[in-house]
């Protein structure tokens, strides 16, 4: 990515950052993350949520939440207390390191409480390897690719995530839109935060356009891959949407 390069907070730190307007929730919080390991060959009989995502475990990124995998490679884990989440809940000053104004963007992102904190958790480990529960589907003939996932966010507040963020750039000779957009009221506790992505080839790949949306929803099962094995890595137009989103992160969640 060149100019293209949309640094979102982690959702825990765009929880602590500016004011907005509050708007009512009928979803249903979790409290259980539900879900199937696709391909689950069997062996390792555990799936764990460490403290900080991905990285390796250990005695500074310890499992703060795990559950037995069955044969078919579901699982239920319960959602950790907010005892067990308390010392890794996002500080108000973590928000001053968002980049709203970059080269090329213009909007801003909002908040209804901006004194709340928050702790986020998209990814899962599984004998050492980090899974997501990001999927995709692709269309090579429409040149167009979808992409769905989410994360489980606590909240220490009610609040409303709100506000959109447009950014133009380009990379080899391609033109990239990303549209950015929130619409996500939380309530203090757990929440499932969706994610939906939409993005689109010109037929002469000339621009390459990507919307990508997060809305609270009622939590729901979830399927869940190998970082590694993601198939956003895989064909071209999946290739050129990780470049584009490459540089987008909220909470745990990377593009």
């Amino acid at each position: 990515m060149n100019k293209l390069t949309l640094i979102l907070p982690l959702t825990a730190a765009l929880i602590t950052a500016c004011g907005g307007t509050s708007a009512p929730s009928s979803f249903k919080q979790p409290t259980n993350i539900t879900g199937t390991v696709q391909n689950y060959g069997g062996g390792t009989t555990t799936i764990e949520a460490l403290a900080v995502g991905t990285s390796g475990k250990s005695a500074s990124n310890p499992v703060i939440a795990s559950a037995a995998l069955s044969a078919n490679g579901s699982f239920t884990l319960p959602l950790p207390s907010v005892a067990t989440i308390t010392p890794y809940l996002s500080a108000p000053a973590s928000a001053a390191d968002a980049v709203y104004t970059e080269t090329g963007c213009n909007g801003q992102l909002t908040n209804s409480a901006p004194d709340a904190q928050a702790y986020a958790i998209s990814a899962l480990n599984v004998g050492g390897v980090p899974y997501t529960n990001v999927t995709t589907s692709t269309n090579q003939t429409a040149r167009t690719i979808t992409v769905d996932g989410g994360e489980w966010i606590y909240s220490t507040k009610a609040t409303t995530l709100g506000g959109s963020i447009n950014c133009t750039g380009s990379a080899n000779g391609v033109t990239e839109v990303l549209q950015v957009s929130f619409n996500a009221p939380l309530k203090v506790g757990w929440n499932f935060l969706k994610l939906h992505a939409d993005g689109a080839a010109s037929s002469d790949n000339s621009t390459l356009t990507i919307n990508l949306s997060f809305t609270t929803a009622d939590d729901q099962a979830t399927t869940w891959v190998a970082a590694s094995a993601s198939p956003l890595s895989i064909n071209p137009l999946a290739h050129a949407v990780t470049a584009s989103l490459g540089s987008v992160h909220i909470g745990n969640l990377h593009f």
